[in-house]
C-alpha cells in the first residue's frame, strides 16, 4: 500500500508487532505556543462548554514516552491485549519515518488510534498524513463506522492536525476533580467514515 501527499510519497507498510517494536526510537511529544482552554458555565438552561484557543507567553514543549514503543505498549497494557493493536508505519527511501498504532473496538465498530509519531526530521512532510489516511482508507474498506482519537486540550497541534484530517471534536473527559482548574482534560475526536 503507497500514499502520496503533496511532492512528498511515503509507503505505507503494515507491521507486525515484532516488527513494529523493532523500530527505532521515535520520540513522542510536541512543543507549541498555543494551548487550548476549556470552560464550563451553568446557567438556566444548562450547560454550557467552551473550547478556546489563547497564546502561550512562552514554548509549552511535553514529551509522552522515551520514544521506545514497548513503553508506549506497556502504558496501553491494563486496557488492550498486545495482539490487538496493529501497526501502520510510513516509509521513505526505505526508512521508517512515523508510525500509527490502532485497534478494532469491535462493540461500535470501530478504530481507536492509540498513537501516532513522526520523526520530529519528517514532521509536516507528510508522513502523519499519510498514515492517517492510509487508516482511512482501511477504515471505509472495511466497513467500520470511524476512528476515534484522545489526545489532550493543551496539544494543540496535535488537535488541528486531526481537524485538517476530518476528524471532530466530540467530547471531553476530566479524569480528577483538579483537571479543568489545571486545564489537564482530555480531548475525544472523531472521523466518521463515509464523509
Amino acid at each position: 500500500m503507497s500514499a502520496k501527499v503533496g511532492d512528498d510519497s511515503y509507503e505505507i507498510a503494515v507491521l507486525s508487532f515484532n516488527e513494529a517494536v523493532a523500530v527505532d526510537v521515535i520520540s513522542s511529544g510536541y512543543s507549541t505556543t498555543t494551548v487550548f482552554e476549556l470552560q464550563r458555565r451553568e446557567h438556566e438552561s444548562g450547560v454550557t462548554w467552551e473550547l478556546t484557543a489563547r497564546e502561550l507567553p512562552h514554548h509549552f514543549t511535553k514529551r509522552y514516552d522515551n520514544g521506545d514503543l514497548k513503553s508506549m505498549i506497556e502504558s496501553y497494557a491494563d486496557t488492550t491485549r498486545t495482539e490487538d493493536i496493529s501497526f501502520l508505519a510510513a516509509r521513505r527511501n526505505g526508512a521508517v519515518a512515523g508510525m500509527l498504532a490502532y485497534q478494532r473496538l469491535q462493540w461500535n465498530d470501530s478504530l481507536w488510534l492509540l498513537d501516532i509519531r513522526v520523526r520530529e526530521q519528517e514532521r509536516r512532510s507528510g508522513a502523519g498524513t499519510s498514515l492517517v489516511r492510509a487508516l482511512q482508507f482501511s477504515c471505509s474498506l472495511r466497513g467500520y463506522r470511524g476512528i476515534s482519537v484522545e489526545t489532550q486540550i493543551n496539544n494543540y497541534p496535535a488537535i488541528q492536525f486531526y481537524l485538517r484530517q476530518g476528524f471532530q471534536i466530540v467530547g471531553f473527559t476530566l479524569y480528577t476533580n483538579d483537571d479543568l482548574r489545571d486545564q489537564d482534560v482530555a480531548c475525544f475526536l472523531f472521523w466518521r467514515a463515509g464523509q
